[in-house]
């Protein structure tokens, strides 16, 4: 590529950003095609395949972004005086204290429900009062995220999310390494993260604030080796008690254990052996028949996708391969120790069985690859933040180490355009990897990307992604399961089901169960939920791909709904799907039946009268006998000696 060429392209670009740029000068739809696309340079909105997502201000949240020579005094100060003004929660996440933008979940206190105006109003004044009595007359200040150089949120297809000086390019399959490299030198593109073994960079554009990179992203998006250029958005995800949504139980604490015995708690594991005892019996995923067959490889891999697992745990610490921390940026998986969710879908997945301690997984003797890919709020005020170029490199990361990818975790419910999530998924199931999502459990429509079940990928291909719902303890769809639009492909028990906890003592949090290591005082939780159902299916896929490697995920997925227990409604139906899964009946077993075989019915009808035929010889010889015994009797009564 010419340096004149390159000059001119950069001039064209931030000509256009420019243009954009000046949105009070002309009409929102100059950034656009006819098409409805958004072009190259577009400051609200960001390209997916044909069409665009526009991007419009939160009511939810808003940041405050603070001077590069700030402290942590400074922030504490911020925070303390935004909540005594009433502005809401403020919150200093991880993946943005590299930006010092602060996230603050709005109080709705306006005249019309959802209203943050009056919060917003609020904080203009806390945010002028305090730089002028920290920042006077410094070129830096703290700047409100609607503010032109703030770090705005935005929100889109039922998502909030942050925007950051970040982009991620993926290139076309094939592209030259120069030619890759010389287009980010060109826009000044500095890689932050370099995931060239997959074909993408992470960047940032120096010298512009999160607004200005997301026209340039735009602009990237359109070249000729690109395949995608999306920003790095870090998505704001809501408090999940227990999992995915406000109406899922909250976590509990199983009973007292017993004395000592092998896997203790098995008893209250009804979800792998239902004796009918508080629910029906044979309403499980038939885990002993199926251990029968296999209990599993430890060459078998699952991913368990989440907010970490800890490894320590005397009932999976023998389970690990190597794991990945996308969100923190190295090989430790460990979670901080109020995030308990990861730890608890493990143990569902692939808990140690046969040894003194606790709980049986459904993948017994299969291996375990932690990953992962977001945190709660320190504060547990409201949520966890999730970056999108983190879940990215933690899908990606996964498929390259593991069989079956469990996703215990949801997006927005009409979220459908995220090019970031869906690439990586694709790459998964491309390799050959067995990808499972939880539904969600806000007794609505199936969440993304569990929604993206029967959906086609960029080159047409079907997405064999399993979306997985939940049951009770008499196989009853629970009524907080998500369902709808033929999505949901199976469903396994996910009340209430007795697995591990972050081991130690736990100290409530302000939301009232989470706090320090785990969700209970003990080392093992009662969870609820549609992640709870998903490691159940993921576990089984693990079984079936121990005992028949190398099966496809479409072939994984047929061999799932092919062997399901088909629950009320009868067929197919959106809430349950293809039924509640059967462990030993997809693992292709020939004896899978629990049940006791019937005594076979007693005949009680009568007999009819039997034909005989009478020799007549025998009844002569018979009267002969008779009347010689009987003359013989006279004989000596009559004539004594």
């Amino acid at each position: 590529m010419e340096m004149t060429t390159a000059s001119g392209l950069r001039r064209a670009a931030r000509t256009r950003i420019w243009l954009c740029a000046t949105s009070l000068l002309l009409t929102a739809a100059s950034c656009y095609s006819q098409e409805g696309e958004c072009r190259a340079g577009a400051l609200d909105c960001f390209p997916y395949r044909d069409t665009r997502v526009v991007l419009v201000y939160s009511t939810l949240y808003e940041t405050v972004t603070l001077p590069s020579n700030a402290t942590a005094n400074h922030i504490e100060v911020l925070e303390a005086r935004i909540e005594d003004a009433g502005i809401g929660i403020p919150e200093l996440f991880p993946s943005l204290a590299d930006d010092r933008a602060i996230v603050i979940q709005l109080r709705q206190d306006g005249a019309a429900p959802g209203d943050p105006a009056p919060a917003l109003e609020r904080l203009d004044r806390v945010i002028a009062d305090f730089n002028s009595e920290y920042f006077a007359g410094q070129q830096e200040q703290v700047v409100a995220g609607r503010n032109a150089v703030g770090n705005p949120v935005y929100s889109s297809d039922g998502a909030n999310f942050v925007m950051v000086n970040e982009v991620i390019v993926q290139f076309v399959p094939g592209s030259n390494e120069t030619e890759r490299l010389a287009l980010l030198r060109m826009y000044e593109a500095e890689i932050t993260q370099d995931h060239s073994d997959h074909n993408w960079y992470l960047v940032t554009i120096r010298g512009l604030n999160a607004r200005e990179a997301l026209g340039v992203s735009n602009t990237i998006h359109y070249e000729a080796i690109v395949e995608f250029a999306q920003p790095g958005f870090v998505e704001l995800i809501p408090r999940l008690p227990g999992d995915g949504g406000a109406s899922a139980p909250l976590p509990t604490c199983p009973a007292t254990l017993p004395g000592l015995s092998i896997d203790p708690l098995f008893a209250q594991q009804w979800y792998l052996n239902n004796n009918g005892s508080g629910g029906t019996q044979f309403a499980d995923v038939n885990a002993v028949k199926a251990w029968q067959i296999t209990t599993g490889d430890q060459s078998t891999v699952i991913a368990i996708i989440d907010d970490g697992v800890a490894q320590d745990h005397v009932d999976l610490a023998t389970k690990f391969v190597a794991g990945y921390d996308a969100y923190g940026g190295d090989n430790d998986p460990t979670p901080n120790p109020w995030d308990g969710h990861g730890t608890a879908v493990a143990g569902i997945a692939a808990a140690v069985t046969g040894n003194p301690f606790g709980i049986k997984g459904i993948g017994s003797d299969v291996a375990i690859m932690a990953v992962r890919v977001y945190a709660y709020a320190t504060k547990g005020a409201y949520g966890a933040d999730m970056p999108h170029p983190v879940i990215k490199a933690g899908i990606e990361t996964a498929a390259d180490n593991a069989h079956v990818l469990n996703n215990s975790w949801v997006r927005s419910e009409s979220m459908v355009s995220n090019l970031a999530i869906e690439s990586a998924i694709d790459y998964a199931l491309n390799k050959g990897r067995v990808v499972v999502f939880a539904v969600g459990n806000e007794g609505g429509a199936v969440r993304y990307p569990a929604k993206l079940a029967n959906t086609f990928d960029v080159t047409g291909k079907p997405r064999a992604i399993i979306a997985v719902g939940a049951t009770d303890p008499n196989d009853q769809a629970l009524s907080w399961s998500n369902s709808g639009g033929g999505l949901v492909t199976v469903v396994a028990p996910g009340l209430e089901l007795v697995t591990t906890d972050i081991m130690g003592t736990t100290v409530n949090g302000p939301n009232g169960y989470t706090g320090i290591n785990g969700y209970c005082a003990g080392d093992y939780a009662v969870f609820s939920g549609t992640s709870a159902a998903a490691p159940l299916v993921s576990g089984t896929a693990a079984l079936i791909l121990s005992k028949t490697p190398g099966l496809l995920p479409q072939a994984v997925r047929d061999r799932l709904e092919n062997t399901a227990v088909d629950l009320v409604p009868a067929g197919y139906d959106d809430k349950t799907g293809h039924g509640r899964i059967d462990a030993c009946l997809a693992l292709q077993g020939t004896n899978c039946n629990r049940a006791e075989p019937p005594e076979p019915p007693v005949d009680r009808t009568p007999s009819p009268p039997s034909s005989l035929t009478v020799d007549p010889t025998i009844v002569i010889v018979g009267v002969s006998i008779f009347l010689i015994v009987f003359l013989a009797y006279l004989f000596r009564k009559w004539w004594p000696d």
